[in-house]
């Protein structure tokens, strides 16, 4: 099963030799077989994980199938797509998986649902300024919703889109989701350039406070170019 690595990793006889000893040693810890671990670790390569940090991917990998309803080849290509996009270092993979496992252990989440949520918010998020921790409480909150998962992960996305945009240009949206999270406009772009994060749990918060004050949050949506009743069902 070591030929599936050698099919996909560049590296010297030295260096093979060191990996194959590794990955023998890791299948003593985990509750992995040594075949499926090569076959992991060639998943690794050819994904273009490095030489150096194909071992720690795959017993992050391992790890995960062990306690999560993730693993295999889907959690590896789910893992790097994310990693990818967001520009996470490799040696961070251990980082990343614990954070998965205990975001699933914590919350009414999935953990599949956590990583599929994030993977298709890693573009948008990269893009703002997020972290790939913020990502992922993102994507938990929303999986954990009790709502349509696609349908809420579509209304952020959006919701932070036209929010960026909004701060770029300086346009008539700016006023409306500045007033909603209760900051002057020059305020709430000096929050969504230091912390986009924070500037979106703001106006979300000041969405909520709107309804609560008896005042209509559809109109606030309506306003920003989210009309659609499907993203104001979610909001709600």
């Amino acid at each position: 099963s070591f030929a599936d690595i050698r099919k996909t990793v560049d590296a010297s006889n030295a260096e093979f030799a060191v990996m194959e000893k590794e990955l023998r040693s890791l299948a003593k810890t985990v509750p992995t077989s040594v075949n499926e671990l090569n076959r992991m670790a060639g998943v690794a390569g050819q994904l273009g994980i490095g030489t150096g940090n194909i071992v720690e991917f795959t017993k992050t990998i391992a790890m995960l199938g062990d306690a999560t309803d993730v693993a295999g080849e889907q959690a590896a290509l789910s893992l790097s797509r994310f990693m990818n996009v967001m520009g996470t270092a490799e040696s961070d993979i251990d980082r990343l998986g614990s954070a998965i496992v205990g975001l699933g252990n914590n919350f009414a989440a999935m953990e599949s649902e956590i990583i599929n949520i994030a993977t298709s918010m890693a573009p948008l998020g990269n893009s703002v300024g997020l972290t790939e921790q913020q990502v992922l409480a993102f994507a938990t909150t929303i999986a954990a919703s009790g709502g349509q998962a696609e349908a809420a992960s579509t209304a952020f996305q959006k919701t932070a889109n036209i929010m960026k945009q909004a701060v770029i240009s300086g346009n008539s949206d700016l006023k409306v989701f500045a007033e909603t999270a209760g900051m002057s406009s020059a305020a709430f772009q000096q929050a969504f350039q230091q912390d986009a994060a924070g500037a979106i749990q703001a106006f979300m918060k000041g969405l909520r406070r709107v309804q609560e004050e008896g005042g209509s949050m559809v109109t606030v949506l309506q306003e920003i170019g989210l009309a659609d009743q499907r993203l104001i069902r979610e909001f709600g």
